[in-house]
């Protein structure tokens, strides 16, 4: 029998995932109240969907947001400065780049990719939990693929920046 080791951050994320999916609207408005105070930008990202989605895709999209952002919060993680919608927009067009050389280089460009993120991303753990969401939930499983993974790619992006605290260009000594 394989047993496996604790990882406190995998159950962290677990406890999170359990108390927002339990969770009502009066804790998501706490939670977009933080969130428009201390990072109005990061509020900006999660909003931007609300016309063009299903409402359920909407729902669980926003759930998925609130797992990254409590993350954050709960880690100590959060950066001090306010990010602005340029910080997050450089690395949303940074990984649109990848992914358009990742289709176009195949297998080899996706293991680069792979290999890239593994290296850059500090919360791997976190970002493996919004992955599971993307590839269990039967709500994004069942919309369209192309929106998803641009959906999954802007989560993938939010996440690099909050880990970096802004854009390479905006940190001190880089």
């Amino acid at each position: 029998m394989v047993t496996l080791a604790p990882n406190p951050a995998t159950d962290q994320l677990n406890d999170l995932i359990v108390k927002i999916d339990a969770s009502d609207m009066s804790v998501f408005k706490d939670l977009t109240h933080d969130i428009v105070k201390l990072q109005p930008s990061f509020s900006f990202l999660m909003l931007n969907h609300f016309f063009s989605l299903d409402p359920r895709v909407l729902y669980e999209l926003t759930k998925v947001y609130y797992l990254v952002w409590v993350y954050f919060r709960k880690s100590e993680k959060l950066p001090s400065k306010v990010l602005k919608k340029e910080d997050f927009s450089w690395f949303i067009e940074k990984n649109e780049g990848m992914i358009k050389y990742m289709k176009k280089e195949g297998q080899e460009g996706a293991n680069l990719i792979h290999e890239s993120i593994i290296k850059r991303i500090k919360s791997i753990s976190l970002l493996k939990a919004v992955l599971l969401q993307f590839t269990s939930n039967t709500v994004f499983l069942s919309h369209d693929p192309t929106k998803i993974e641009q959906l999954f790619l802007e989560l993938l992006s939010v996440i690099e920046c909050l880990d970096a605290g802004g854009r390479p260009s905006e940190i001190p000594g880089v």
